[in-house]
């Protein structure tokens, strides 16, 4: 378990919610020590969120302790390996608290100490799940259906790998393929690795056939790797994906621009469209999205689909973000910018080559260059 070495400082509390702070000049390293604490050669712990969570009593503990007044602030109890099995259902959802020390859980297995396997165990138990750490194991929520994940630390490979609902937070950066063959839910980073949402399926339907699935949505604060939403299938109108390109926060919690918001090369998928990149001054290389062109946004896609959800997971994250009717504002370095959507965001769409053209041989120019590569 380890908290952001970035400079926010984190509350556990899905109510408050990651907060931009200036840390007075100090090194970041510094105030990690300091909220984490770490631990020692012997395994113990130094101080910070390791003391805290080490104190919180064991599961079994807390539920043989007889029932009195109920609590405000609710119940904790802590989970290890040894103990998995005692898992069981939260009696206060709203305000009994979980804690799962992952030190001895496997992040690969087919054993019952796998880490996925207790938090998809701990999700179907009725617990909202917030991670700390970097350590968390590869396919976590793969395959969920509805979970809500908030990890505050970073998230690994195959993240949410072909999910179909919930929501998945990730407080720092996403390593590869995450959201791999995903066709729903909803996906909040900052970074991610490459091949982000890859092979995601089109149109896919409940178990009555008729119903759509909840779309897969996703926003990026700074931006995806190489071959993003390569192949993306799931371009239906209930999908959007949002590129923001903004630098981490720095040292007094100030925001800014990267060089380009996209420094990879863009998904070719003739069906990927609905990918809002913020573009500011042009700095996307054309290069980076052949076979695609720039498309209009609509007041209604805009004021019905873009701007709830850029408002929603802004406030999520923190950040010094406002949707007002046709504009955004952007605390960038201090000083509060305002644009018009449509001369923040632009809106690539996918050149299609018509089904009487596909039978002459014309091969879209985005499948073109996936094969070239």
């Amino acid at each position: 378990m380890r908290p952001a070495p970035w400079p926010f400082a984190c509350s556990p509390s899905c109510a408050s919610g990651p907060v931009f702070a200036d840390l007075g000049g100090k090194a970041l390293s510094g105030i990690e020590y300091l909220t984490d604490g770490s631990r020692t050669a012997d395994g113990s712990a130094e101080g910070g969120v390791y003391r805290v969570l080490d104190a919180v009593p064991p599961l079994a503990r807390v539920l043989a302790e007889p029932a009195g007044p109920a609590s405000p602030a609710g119940r904790y109890a802590r989970l290890i390996a040894e103990t998995r099995d005692d898992l069981l259902p939260p009696t206060a959802d709203a305000s009994d608290v979980l804690v799962i020390a992952f030190g001895d859980f496997a992040s690969e297995t087919f054993g019952v100490d796998c880490a996925s396997r207790i938090v998809s165990d701990a999700v179907r138990a009725g617990v909202v799940t917030e991670l700390y750490g970097r350590e968390v194991g590869d396919f976590l929520r793969a395959l969920f259906e509805g979970a809500d994940i908030r990890l505050y630390g970073r998230g690994e490979c195959h993240l949410g790998m072909k999910a179909a609902a919930g929501t998945i937070f990730v407080l720092q950066d996403a390593l590869n393929t995450c959201c791999y063959a995903a066709h729903g839910g909803t996906f909040n980073a900052w970074d991610s690795g490459s091949r982000f949402a890859v092979a995601g399926q089109d149109k896919v339907l409940l178990d009555d056939g008729e119903t759509p699935a909840q779309g897969l949505k996703s926003i990026h604060f700074g931006t995806p790797n190489e071959y993003a939403f390569e192949y993306l299938m799931s371009g239906d109108d209930n999908s959007l994906h949002v590129v923001k390109g903004l630098d981490r926060p720095d040292a007094r919690g100030e925001l800014s621009l990267k060089a380009k918001p996209y420094f990879g090369t863009f998904s070719m998928s003739a069906a990927a469209r609905r990918v809002f990149v913020v573009d500011l001054v042009g700095r996307l290389d054309p290069a980076q999205y052949h076979g695609n062109v720039i498309g209009e946004i609509t007041a209604a896609e805009w004021a019905g689909d873009l701007a709830p959800f850029l408002a929603a997971e802004a406030a999520r994250r923190g950040v010094p973000l406002r949707v007002e009717d046709d504009e955004v504002m952007l605390r960038l370095q201090g000083e509060w910018k305002r644009w018009r959507y449509d001369d923040c965001f632009i809106q690539l769409v996918p050149q299609k080559v018509s089904r009487r053209l596909a039978t002459r041989g014309v091969t879209p120019p985005q499948l073109a260059q996936l094969v070239e590569e």
